[in-house]
């Protein structure tokens, strides 16, 4: 079969500029290091390559949720732990103005200590995180939590001061994504960790207190040791709801951990897997290149020569 000049010469110019794209396109792979650049370098390692960044995006992001979620976290362990050492405290004044032993001026003295201490407490509940956010008001983070007002109160007679509390935040808790399948709460209520108010709270507690020590064993009429017990007994019920709070921030401190530490391993898997995929193996690839610089340049001579063919060159 005979193949004209013209042919010859598509031909030729075909071969040369399929070996002139083979090697930028390996050009490309040394330069970035990468097999594959764009989806026609590899059609299914690429559309795995957009699955798997997809996918290790998604990852990142919870990683970076954990972070944040542990952090939240970290911050109500400190104010619940700051809370049961002050619980603690304020027992040990209850027990001792309970001693038998203490003046007016003394109890006064336990009374002026206590006052301190509510004010830690009132801290404590208003605890907020690393970005200002309040963590027991629920869902209203922007919010404080308690209000505190002292208020003078009469009755039979007898006169003490006492702290209106009131709670501005509501029932809800925020939540953080960490996994696929998990949202970890960062938030608790105020009442959940410290008893509603007016129900038995720990600010009940020691608003009874804080009148038991103002009033005295002197007061005509008044029950000195009935409130004190009430008192005492209100405390070691706030520091049992306390410390059950502080167990299941240390619970989801813990899950936090756990998942993050598997985020993080998934996230080893995602590169390798990537790195299969994409990367170049270049003692290979100096290799191609090589032979392809070999092919390009014979291509050319090939071509050239077609070029110079003609009929008039034997006449």
């Amino acid at each position: 079969m005979r193949i004209s000049t013209a042919t010859n010469y598509i031909l030729g110019g075909s071969n040369v500029s399929y070996q002139q794209a083979l090697q930028s396109q390996m050009q490309t792979q040394l330069s970035t290091m990468k097999r594959v650049n764009t989806p026609s370098d590899d059609p299914v390692a690429a559309s795995r390559i957009l699955d798997i960044r997809q996918a290790d995006g998604r990852n990142e992001q919870f990683i970076k949720n954990t972070n944040a979620a542990d952090s939240a976290l970290s911050f109500s362990d400190e104010a619940m732990q700051s809370t049961t050492e002050l619980i603690s405290q304020i027992k040990t004044l209850a027990i001792q103005a309970g001693s038998g032993q203490n003046s007016a001026a003394n109890l006064k003295q336990i009374d002026a200590q206590l006052q301190g201490m509510f004010g830690q407490l009132i801290g404590a509940s208003n605890q907020v995180d690393g970005n200002g956010q309040y963590l027991f008001s629920g869902t209203n983070s922007t919010t404080p939590p308690y209000v505190s007002q002292q208020v003078s109160n009469t009755s039979g007679g007898m006169t003490w001061d006492s702290w209106n509390v009131t709670y501005n935040g509501n029932d809800g808790q925020k939540t953080i994504p960490i996994s696929s399948t998990r949202q970890v709460p960062v938030t608790d209520t105020g009442p959940s960790v410290f008893g509603s108010v007016g129900g038995g709270s720990l600010f009940d507690a020691v608003n009874t207190l804080h009148k038991a020590l103002q009033l005295g064993t002197d007061t005509p009429g008044y029950n000195f040791t009935s409130d004190l017990q009430s008192a005492i007994g209100g405390l070691d019920s706030a520091m049992t709801r306390v410390t059950t709070a502080n167990a299941a921030v240390g619970s989801r401190m813990n899950e936090t951990e756990a998942t993050r530490n598997g985020n993080g391993d998934l996230s080893l898997a995602y590169a390798a897997t990537l790195s299969k995929l994409e990367d170049l193996d270049l003692p290979k690839a100096v290799s191609d290149m090589a032979m392809a610089q070999l092919a390009l340049q014979g291509s050319m001579a090939a071509f050239t020569k077609t070029q110079g063919l003609s009929l008039l060159n034997y006449l």
